[in-house]
């Protein structure tokens, strides 16, 4: 929702806020992921690519680059 990206964005640990409060499932799900020996592998598309070649990156920018990574 706009209220929780508001919060995201604006937390001094947009991380933890996105997982712990955004998304309080995702720790389980990754649990369920390793029982089952689901093999992951993330890929980053183009826009992702690109930021992470960025020297300079806006806030939103970077917390978009350390979700993904």
């Amino acid at each position: 929702s706009p209220e929780q990206e508001e919060n995201v964005l604006g937390s001094p640990d947009p991380l933890t806020q996105l997982f712990d409060v955004v998304a309080p499932e995702f720790e389980r799900m990754l649990d369920r992921l390793v029982t089952a020996d689901v093999v992951m592998v993330p890929t980053l598309d183009q826009i992702v690519g690109g930021l992470y070649k960025k020297s300079k990156r806006s806030r939103v920018e970077q917390i978009v680059l350390d979700v993904h990574i």
